[in-house]
């Protein structure tokens, strides 16, 4: 039976993240969530899991940094004060260049053994500045005139029995009472899930006393010159939602022993996959033959996982 801290089931909730990387691969998300909380296990050195489980992926980092230095800046406009675009910039610099630095120990593609190319750095140094002239010159026009409500801040709430945890980057209010829930994502624009919206609607309904109806939300994409993707959900889809959190979490916590949490292995997968240099059916080693994706999604959920 599985031996776990008792910290594991403080935290034990639902959450988009959480939803991914379950879907994704099992076995990987055993490693991040079940894995690390444990005291001691004849399968693995749950201290080298834990010291994986803090690396960062390269194709993360940007995202990552951009979200940083957004919420810095809406800070600053919560407490009244101006925002500064130039400040943003120094520090995503800042921040990016101490991962350089240090991408051998930090960056997970360069702890598996991947060679360093700093052309790489160059590419995410240009365009991430570019995605925050976008914010602050295209999106944030249309963000500052709302009433600013809550950015960046890990809430909970139930659905049923279920605990649930979500993150949103920024909610406001509009001049008619009516909530703005804004995401923003740094990857180029494609087809989404609306689980994660979904949830946020879910979590605003209950935290702010709204309906469904009175909930706009959307996704803004800064590489796509802040395109924004609104969103509406019907109480059907909503339920439907409401199905998938629970079943999520009957299924994360109907067993704790590894075995229960079969790998789906793949060189794609397993070479941006944290734990990789652990997992016995891993294909990393492979990956010559697959190129790196940087839009895969388990890259991109990254961003916000927790």
């Amino acid at each position: 039976m599985a031996n776990l801290e008792d910290w594991f089931f403080k935290f034990n909730v639902w959450s988009f993240s959480k939803h991914q990387l379950l879907n994704y691969c099992n076995r990987a998300y055993y490693y991040r969530y079940i894995g690390t909380a444990l005291k001691s296990s004849p399968d693995f050195d749950v201290s080298k899991i834990k010291r994986l489980k803090g690396l960062n992926s390269k194709y993360v980092i940007q995202g990552s940094l951009v979200h940083e230095a957004i919420e810095d800046q809406i800070t600053q406009h919560y407490l009244h004060r101006d925002i500064n675009q130039e400040s943003a910039k120094e520090k995503y610099l800042k921040r990016l260049n101490g991962f350089q630095a240090t991408a051998d120990d930090m960056i997970l593609q360069y702890f598996n053994g991947e060679q360093k190319d700093p052309a790489f750095f160059e590419t995410i140094r240009t365009s991430g500045v570019e995605m925050l002239d976008t914010f602050f010159k295209i999106v944030w026009p249309n963000l500052k005139p709302l009433e600013y409500l809550s950015h960046e801040k890990f809430d909970r709430f139930t659905i049923g029995q279920v605990p649930v945890t979500v993150k949103l980057d920024y909610i406001t209010k509009n001049k008619d009472g009516g909530l703005v829930l804004s995401d923003w994502k740094t990857g180029k624009e494609r087809k989404e899930s609306n689980i994660q919206l979904g949830a946020y609607v879910l979590f605003a309904m209950n935290q702010y006393g709204k309906t469904a109806d009175d909930i706009f939300s959307e996704i803004i994409y800064l590489g796509s010159s802040g395109k924004s993707r609104p969103y509406k959900f019907s109480s059907d889809q909503l339920d439907e939602i409401k199905e998938i959190v629970i079943s999520d979490f009957e299924i994360m916590n109907a067993s704790y022993e590894m075995d229960k949490f079969p790998p789906d292995p793949s060189p794609k997968k397993c070479i941006n996959c944290q734990f990789a240099t652990v997992c016995p059916d891993s294909q990393y080693k492979d990956q010559e033959e697959v190129p790196d994706d940087p839009l895969d999604p388990i890259n991109d959920m990254l961003v916000d996982i927790n």
